[in-house]
């Protein structure tokens, strides 16, 4: 009997124990900021040597340019760290990137292409990655009300009069989630690119297609939600959408594995204000340019002029 009741307890022991680590592992893979190294070497992982070249030429073209680090405080007092690149005209875009992703790698070739037709750019560190400030990933909660915060600080630059906003998985969520919200008028453009609605549903969403047992990270998600990130119920970007009154590009990478077209097709029919989109074809999550190239910009500047 006795050694029945320690078989038993330290069966206990070693679940709960298992159940701890699993979550510590989760919980640091999924919430935590990470080494931006470890976050270039993975990215690098997805793309072939052509695709690798063609993105590091337009990086190291684009660093050329003059060019100087800027920096604003976040609603709840965090350094949010970016680059900004002046240039001739009064049109300005900024750039968001997504969840464990690297500006430069995000949106090296976007930001050469547009600095190269006299837009200014800001390319940005989203909170909680490289030089910004945070310890915790919002996946578009806490990230929009940097976007409006970004708006500011851009709007009040010399000679800017008409801002464009680019984002990318979790940047594209947090412009969405911010549409509703922006009320600067000198806001003419968002672009949203390969954007989930927000975290629980994007957990959900992955749980599903890929067959992922869930339990385990949906009660980290819970605890995440609730009592770090404090995120509030409700927002959403299909809902946000509906207030939207700025024009909005929606920008879908076919092949994306991560994001489903649920996504894009509720973001675009819940949008509100004049509304453009753009299907990449073969491209993978969050590299519709490095696959689309030219014809891609191309698409992009038709659906800015129009």
């Amino acid at each position: 009997m006795i050694i029945a009741l320690i078989i038993v307890g330290a069966l206990l022991l070693l679940f709960v124990l298992s159940h701890f680590f699993v979550t510590y592992i989760i919980f640091s893979k999924f919430f935590k900021r990470k080494n931006n190294d470890i976050i270039k070497e993975f990215a690098y992982k997805n793309l072939d040597e052509e695709q690798t070249d063609y993105l590091d030429t337009a990086i190291k073209e684009l660093q050329t340019h003059d060019h100087q680090e800027v920096s604003i405080t976040s609603y709840d007092n965090k350094k949010l760290v970016g680059d900004y690149y002046p240039s001739t005209s009064d049109k300005l875009i900024i750039f968001f990137h997504g969840f464990q992703a690297d500006t430069y790698m995000s949106f090296g070739v976007q930001a050469e292409h547009f600095l190269k037709n006299n837009y200014h750019i800001i390319l940005i560190d989203e909170r909680s990655h490289h030089r910004s400030g945070g310890k915790y990933i919002g996946y578009g909660y806490f990230e929009h009300h940097d976007v409006l915060s970004w708006i500011e600080y851009a709007s009040k630059l010399d000679g800017i009069n008409e801002i464009s906003c680019y984002g990318i998985s979790m940047g594209g969520t947090s412009i969405a989630i911010a549409s509703e919200y922006i009320k600067n008028s000198k806001v003419k453009h968002l672009i949203v690119e390969d954007a989930y609605a927000n975290l629980e549903k994007l957990a959900d969403d992955i749980a599903e297609t890929q067959h992922i047992p869930f339990w385990i990270f949906k009660s980290v998600l819970a605890l995440y939600i609730r009592f770090v990130a404090k995120i509030k119920k409700g927002v959403d970007t299909s809902e946000a959408l509906k207030h939207n009154k700025i024009h909005t590009i929606f920008v879908r990478s076919e092949k994306d594995s991560i994001v489903s077209l649920k996504f894009f097709n509720d973001n675009y029919n819940n949008c509100a204000s004049k509304k453009d989109k753009i299907f990449v074809p073969n491209a993978k999550h969050a590299w519709g340019v490095i696959v689309g190239k030219e014809n891609f910009l191309n698409e992009l500047d038709k659906k800015i002029g129009e």
